[in-house]
């Protein structure tokens, strides 16, 4: 580098003059950078485009977000909805088959109030005619008549209100109005898998039984209209027979 100096009015002034080698320099490192910042300009464009792009990626994931959010959110509503109707039609089907068991046994009962008029009627003929006290022993065959036409056995049995002596009792008041002596059963034991109970703690059932005039006395399940073997001793059930009684 060489130097050269003026002096113009009382002020020194300095030239230099490169060399050719440090403008080369110079020269190169100036290609250089235009160089770096031409070839850096698609790589910058393409970085802000692929952060553009990003962006709209992770804006577009955000509302993907936000949608599958309300897909759960709805979801859950409708699993609750779907829930509450479940439960809904639980209810209805429990109110409905306890509505058709009160319907079937206002039904039972609504017959046999009927069978209950029917007897009545022939109770207030007979009464009327003055034969109501006119019973007699039946056949074999009049007892088979009068307990196929009878409908007590359809009953449902229901403690404490319905039990059997209920069906024995009515068996018998129906067998009076039909015009046949009917006896009223009981017997008392104690169960055949607990032998030797107190009398306090015995067993005990109620049936009905006829004095035919061919077949003799025949014990009649009023709750089935079965023929039973009735003794003492005998076992009905699980009652080991130790106390009977009949009253006609």
């Amino acid at each position: 580098m060489e130097v050269a100096e003026n002096t113009l009015s009382g002020v020194q002034i300095r030239k230099y003059k490169l060399s050719e080698t440090t403008y080369r320099r110079i020269l190169y490192a100036l290609f250089l950078v235009l160089s770096l910042s031409i070839f850096s300009i698609p790589f910058v464009y393409t970085m802000n485009l692929q952060s553009i792009e990003i962006s709209s990626l992770n804006s577009r994931l955000q509302e993907q977000g936000m949608v599958l959010n309300n897909t759960y959110d709805n979801l859950n509503s409708a699993n609750s909805t779907i829930q509450s109707i479940t439960q809904e039609k639980v209810n209805l089907n429990d109110n409905l088959n306890y509505t058709v068991v009160t319907l079937n046994e206002t039904e039972q009962q609504l017959q046999y109030r009927n069978l209950n008029i029917i007897y009545l009627s022939r109770e207030l003929n007979l009464t009327r005619s003055g034969s109501f006290y006119k019973v007699h022993d039946p056949t074999y065959d009049e007892m088979k008549a009068f307990l196929f036409e009878d409908t007590t056995d359809n009953n449902t049995y229901s403690v404490p209100f319905y039990m059997c002596r209920h069906f024995a009792m009515d068996v018998k008041n129906h067998a009076t109005a039909y015009g046949i002596r009917c006896g009223y059963v009981e017997f008392y034991g104690s169960n055949k898998n607990t032998p030797g109970q107190p009398s306090s703690e015995w067993i005990g059932h109620a049936m009905v039984c006829f004095d035919t005039v061919d077949k003799g006395l025949i014990y009649i399940e009023s709750q089935n209209d079965n023929e039973c073997n009735i003794s003492m001793g005998n076992v009905y059930w699980s009652i080991v027979i130790e106390d009977l009684l009949v009253i006609w």
